[in-house]
């Protein structure tokens, strides 16, 4: 399990992604986790007692470490910080999205339209996700992080804040020059 940056414990998973392209012979085959170790060889390590790299995993109390044994009693990390966070959570939305979403119609394989994701309605997919994304951010903290984030959200509040703002000081302009207008 991985944790958010920040975090203290695992909130999502190690979210496989896997792509392959044809190519004459083999065909190209990527496939990664989104953690900054792999899980099996967390578990490889711990058997054989060889510590981790540095920057990979945190123990139990949200520590980083290099013992194995402690990772995982504690947690995996991201790999790349926040852009693997930020696709972490891509991807476990997307599971979230395409597991137990009834589908309108049988599969059509020449048509986007029988994908279990477009075929959903967005106040179901926004109902199903809510609960992951407030669990996410219920993580316990590391010392000294204030919260756990979610990517954009501060830029959402940001622009709230800019539009609310922009609202009262056109009234407040309005008004004055109102008042400037009847004098």
């Amino acid at each position: 399990m991985v944790a958010p940056p920040g975090g203290a414990k695992p909130a999502l998973g190690t979210n496989p992604i896997a792509f392959g392209f044809p190519m004459q012979g083999d065909p190209l085959v990527i496939d990664l986790g989104t953690s900054a170790f792999m899980g099996t060889d967390l578990q490889f390590r711990q058997r054989l007692g060889i510590p981790v790299p540095e920057g990979v995993a945190i123990d139990e109390r949200g520590r980083p470490t290099t013992d194995a044994a402690a990772a995982r009693r504690g947690a995996l990390l991201p790999f790349g910080g926040h852009k693997g966070y930020a696709l972490a959570l891509a991807m476990h939305a997307l599971g979230v999205l395409a597991s137990g979403v009834p589908r309108r119609r049988a599969p059509d394989t020449s048509s986007s339209r029988s994908s279990p994701i477009c075929s959903c309605r967005w106040t179901t997919i926004a109902a199903r996700w809510r609960p992951k994304i407030i669990a996410i951010k219920a993580t316990p903290r590391q010392a000294g992080v204030a919260e756990i984030r979610i990517p954009r959200r501060g830029a959402f509040a940001v622009r709230a804040r800019r539009r609310i703002n922009a609202v009262v000081n056109s009234r407040r302009r309005f008004d004055s020059r109102l008042r400037a207008t009847s004098r």
